[in-house]
């Protein structure tokens, strides 16, 4: 019989702690269990010398040999990355964590300012300078770029964040802030832009009617960006069910593959599912929504951060020369 061990690491209190979490398929019911086995401190700095020691340990203490392992599954971190190819060979990334990678990448980020990359070119060598890559979708960074501003600019005012929520809605009168993108967080870009999409009635009214200096305006989300957002909506949202797909603890490869298959559709497909220009929602909360449902079976709907809107499919225009992916895009992908 086969097992899967699981090791996390968790932060508390300002101290790092790993648990370990065994699954495995019953052979009487065949069905999936899983059993925690404890939580142990892990001490020392989180680099790849004390994450292999506390491997290594727990291994160890559960009478697991080094031979005993078939293979071995993390996130791309350097890190977690050669602890683990110093214990086995075996080693195989993380499948969510990859298409995070590579998404990331298609979206213009890496994760660091032009300055940031510029002074790590200066100050690191001739390796660093290696590193330093330019963009290949300009369009789509600038456009986050100002999107991250606008989260920014009501993040760092109660005020201001205060003044948007005070814009009447009747349609939608709950009290939410917007949602700020982690660059370690599977999805939050995806997440992100539904606030914000969510927020359009709110964030039209304040903005055309609010005093900004003229750098807060060239920063700001415009009316010219909700066309594109949407369509980065109807890009990402494929691939969010796929990562959380793969987190789960119970999912088979036959979920995954099925979602893996949407993704590929998505991608290579002519026409993307989108939301419709963002207006004021169908229906809020999950009750209010299977009520939608139930009363108006035919109609073409998406779910936004627990609200529902119109969708509506649009065709990409070609480009000639360019396929819907990039050359490296397979390597990701498929």
């Amino acid at each position: 019989m086969m097992v899967v061990m699981t090791g996390s690491a968790h932060a508390f209190a300002r101290e790092d702690y790993g648990s370990v979490v065994v699954r495995y398929i019953d052979p009487d019911t065949f069905q999936a269990v899983e059993r925690s086995l404890g939580v142990w401190r892990c001490a020392g700095r989180h680099n790849y010398f004390s994450i292999r020691s506390w491997l290594e340990n727990r291994l160890g203490y559960f009478g697991v040999a080094a031979g005993d392992i078939a293979s071995s599954t993390t996130d791309s971190g350097a890190n977690v990355r050669k602890a683990m190819l110093e214990i086995t060979a075996g080693w195989v990334p993380c499948a969510a964590h990859s298409l995070h990678n590579a998404f990331r990448l298609a979206l213009g980020r890496s994760g660091e300012s032009a300055d940031q990359r510029a002074a790590r070119g200066a100050n690191g060598g001739p390796r660093a300078q290696r590193r330093l890559k330019e963009c290949r979708n300009t369009p789509m960074r600038e456009l986050l770029s100002r999107l991250r501003a606008t989260v920014r600019f009501f993040e760092h005012s109660d005020a201001e964040a205060l003044s948007l929520n005070a814009v009447p809605v009747s349609e939608d009168p709950q009290i939410r802030g917007l949602r700020q993108e982690v660059a370690t967080r599977w999805g939050s870009t995806l997440f992100c832009v539904q606030r914000l999409n969510t927020m359009f009635p709110r964030l039209t009214v304040y903005f055309r009617y609010r005093d900004l200096t003229a750098e807060q305006r060239s920063r700001r989300v415009a009316q010219a960006d909700w066309d594109p957002l949407r369509h980065l909506i109807g890009v990402l949202s494929p691939v969010a069910e796929v990562t959380k797909a793969c987190q789960s603890s119970t999912a088979t490869l036959a979920d995954i593959s099925t979602k893996l298959v949407q993704q590929r559709l998505t991608l290579l497909s002519d026409v993307v599912d989108v939301p419709k220009l963002p207006d004021v929602s169908l229906a809020v909360g999950a009750a209010a929504i299977e009520a939608f449902l139930k009363d108006f079976p035919e109609e073409d709907v998406v779910e936004l951060d627990n609200r529902l809107y119109g969708s509506e499919l649009i065709y990409l225009e070609e480009t000639e020369g360019y396929d819907n992916l990039c050359t490296e895009a397979p390597l990701a992908v498929y």
